[in-house]
């Protein structure tokens, strides 16, 4: 049975005091989380109470040590217990500590019932206690999304190839740097003709009293390595985007829909050639076959009038399109 228990071991370390009791307290962190061998991420958020800021980082090996000054601190963990990163079971946890004691021990059971607490995910983004799973969905423009429920399929599918989520690690909530923190596999983007693409990631979704600095890349390509935009929600999804591209979130409870544009590129189709099935292929009479030849810089469809009759376009290889 998994342990989920994040061991939070505080040591006092003295800081240029003879004797005495120093200002700062060494924090050494370390865990037993692990499932199949293989861990599914852990989040750590301490919030100086007297100062009122929040630092954030993530817990990639056993053990951490970071410096903090003597006073009251919550401390707040958030983890997954898949075999990959943000994968499984979302599992929260929250514990006070004084830092003024020469020793203490903190420990933060992280459990899935926790994360029904508000200070970890608002209450819309659940249904009886499940937290509610994200779905990506590209969209080529979002005057097209009415609320949750908007798909963006077919012709109105963005060109996202793939995407990354990261929940921000940061020294100081007043300066959050988007592209550090704990990040997800690198998120292939469905097929067309859908829109959706469906993560299976819970994540803390934000509160009122606790923020969940979240960033969402998107790619151009499949192997999020070229094209990449990056939407930043320095609160947690539930909040607004203050950075990046135009986007938009909607949950129902069951799933939390993250909307983002991502139109297609200007079409260009050069050259264009035309010729007909006449001896001399500069005239056509009435009988005669005319043949329309482009190159389009993207794949695309494409409607083609002839002397103001519409006429078939066939795509025989590439970009290359014919239409007679």
């Amino acid at each position: 049975m998994m342990k989920s228990i994040l061991s939070l071991i505080i040591l006092l370390s003295l800081w240029g005091c003879s004797g005495g009791q120093g200002t700062n307290t060494t924090l050494s962190v370390s865990r037993s989380f692990v499932v199949g061998g293989q861990p599914g991420g852990l989040m750590v958020y301490i919030t100086n109470k007297t100062k009122n800021t929040t630092s954030a980082f993530a817990l990639q090996s056993t053990t951490k040590t970071i410096t903090l000054e003597h006073g009251e601190y919550i401390f707040k963990a958030v983890g997954w217990d898949g075999v990959e990163v943000m994968q499984g079971n979302l599992l929260c946890g929250e514990a006070t500590a004084n830092l003024k004691d020469p020793k203490a021990t903190v420990e933060i059971n992280i459990l899935k019932n926790n994360c029904e607490n508000e200070k970890f995910i608002p209450a819309a983004y659940k249904v009886t206690g499940a937290v509610a799973a994200l779905q990506l969905i590209s969209c080529s423009d979002l005057s097209l999304v009415s609320g949750y429920g908007s798909y963006c399929d077919g012709s109105q599918r963005g060109t996202v190839g793939s995407y990354r989520v990261r929940l921000a690690s940061f020294e100081s909530d007043s300066s959050v740097n988007p592209a550090i923190g704990l990040t997800s596999p690198c998120i292939v983007a469905q097929a067309a003709p859908s829109g959706t693409t469906s993560t299976g990631i819970k994540l803390p979704y934000g509160s009122s009293t606790g923020s969940f600095a979240t960033t969402i890349e998107t790619f151009a390509d499949a192997s999020c390595s070229s094209g990449k935009e990056q939407i930043f929600y320095p609160f947690g999804l539930a909040y607004a985007a203050s950075t990046g591209s135009s986007s938009e979130v909607y949950t129902n409870g069951y799933f939390v829909s993250f909307y983002t544009q991502r139109a297609p590129p200007l079409l260009g189709v050069t050259p264009i050639t035309i010729s007909s099935s006449n001896p001399n292929p500069v005239y056509a009479k009435v009988g005669d076959t005319i043949t329309l030849n482009f190159t389009a810089s993207r794949a695309a469809s494409f409607t083609v009038k002839i002397n103001n009759n519409p006429v078939t376009v066939s795509n025989p290889s590439g970009l290359d399109y014919t239409a007679e």
